[in-house]
This record gives structure tokens, C-alpha cells and sequence, in this order.
């Protein structure tokens, strides 16, 4: 009976240990550069709270196509599907696979753009981007405001804009950066509508600066810079 009762005391204490342990496992830390290797069974990240917010790609590294674009403060969910959880995209920077409304998608896993989210005791499911609001009558939307970085980011759906009163015109791009071959050129005062082939219709560079998805008459879909000093809503 002595012998039972020893083995289950060291069982006990054997089982609070762990639950010990894993109540308070260490929040992952970047390394120098800044960049997580490992999630430490982390499974919540939050989004840095920087006004350009955080593209969320197919696979890890910017050729991949982008699925979703998050503002700062999103809570992310680590995806369940994938194994290593942190992969690396061929220059040696580490992206860390989350989900969204049941699709994966890769971010840049350093210290810039994520960090640990507190972890709670039914970890909630992964923030996805905001859902675009129903479309309304344009005199009744909110007018897009610009942050205070001058970005468009949340345009909901606001279709008119303009370009402004530049000199030298305003560069389309077949796609959201400066790489990207120029299709079109606007000159001041052109009115371009929203794109409705391009989702989300406005997306970040390489350097997370927002672009945004137009059309003017027959053209084709093409991206230009969403600052106000480019660009303006109009009704």
C-alpha cells in the first residue's frame, strides 16, 4: 500500500510539474535581427500596430501571391496544417504560417511586423481581414480618410477617386510597387474607378506601402500609389 501511495504522490507531482511548466512557457523572443525562429507552441500573434499594415501570402516570401492584407493590432491564429510552422523563403527570412477563413497564409515572421499575442485558456480563432461593407450609395458612404502616414488603407467601398493635382501625372503599374512595368500614366484631375478584379482591392509592396486596383474606361486593371499626395476620394 506504502508502494502505491508513493507512486501516485510522484505521479501527482510529476503532472503539476508539467502543467507548471507549460502555464508558464517563456514568449518566444526574436533573435538580433529581429527575427522569430521558433513559435514555442505559441499559437497567437498580434499584428505590429503600424498604420500600413501586414500582407499574408500563399507561401513563405514575397514571389508568392498575396491572399489577405492585415491592419495593425489583427490577432493572428497559427495554422494547424503545415509542419514546421516557421519556414524560410529563399534568402533566409523566416515566415510563419497562420489561418484565414480556412485558407493559410504566410507572414514575415520578425519582431517589425508581429509579436506574441497573449495566450488565452480557448485561444480564439484567427482574425481574419475586416469583410468589405455591403455596398451603398455613395452620398450616404463615409468618405476614405488617409492615416497619418497619408496612406488610403480601409477604403470600404468607395469606387471614385482622382488623381491630384501633379505635375507630372500619376504612374499605373501592372502590379502594387515600383518593379512592376507602368501601363497606363494619368495626368491631373483623371477620374479612376475602383477595380472589381483585383481582391482586396488595395494591396502593400515589397516595403508595405499600400497600392491601390483601378480601371479608367477600357483599361486595364492596374495599381497606383494610395497616399493622398497621389491620389483623392471624390463623389
Amino acid at each position: 500500500m506504502d508502494k502505491i501511495r508513493l507512486l501516485v504522490t510522484a505521479i501527482t507531482a510529476i503532472t503539476t510539474a508539467s502543467l507548471t511548466f507549460a502555464a508558464t512557457a517563456a514568449e518566444p523572443r526574436p533573435d538580433d535581427r529581429g527575427n522569430y525562429r521558433m513559435t514555442g507552441g505559441w499559437t497567437r500573434w498580434e499584428v505590429m500596430p503600424d498604420p500600413v499594415g501586414l500582407n499574408c501570402r500563399k507561401g513563405p516570401g514575397t514571389e508568392f501571391d498575396l491572399v489577405a492584407a492585415f491592419d495593425g493590432k489583427t490577432i493572428l491564429t497559427v495554422s494547424p496544417d503545415y509542419a514546421p510552422l516557421i519556414q524560410n523563403d529563399p534568402r533566409g527570412n523566416p515566415w510563419l504560417v497562420v489561418k484565414v477563413r480556412n485558407t493559410n497564409c504566410f507572414v514575415r515572421a520578425n519582431s517589425a511586423f508581429i509579436r506574441p499575442a497573449a495566450e488565452t485558456a480557448s485561444a480564439a480563432p484567427a482574425a481574419a481581414p475586416a469583410a468589405a461593407p455591403a455596398a451603398a450609395p455613395q452620398a450616404t458612404a463615409t468618405m476614405p480618410q488617409p492615416t497619418e502616414a497619408g496612406n488610403y488603407i480601409n477604403i470600404g467601398s468607395w469606387s471614385k477617386w482622382q488623381v491630384t493635382n501633379l505635375q507630372n501625372g500619376l504612374n499605373c503599374r501592372q502590379g502594387p510597387g515600383v518593379e512592376f512595368p507602368v501601363v497606363a500614366a494619368y495626368d491631373a484631375g483623371t477620374v479612376m474607378n475602383l477595380s472589381g478584379d483585383r481582391t482586396p482591392a488595395v494591396q502593400n509592396d515589397t516595403i508595405q506601402k499600400p497600392w491601390l486596383a483601378v480601371k479608367v474606361g477600357n483599361d486595364n486593371t492596374c495599381f497606383v500609389r494610395s497616399h493622398r499626395v497621389f491620389i483623392k476620394p471624390i463623389q
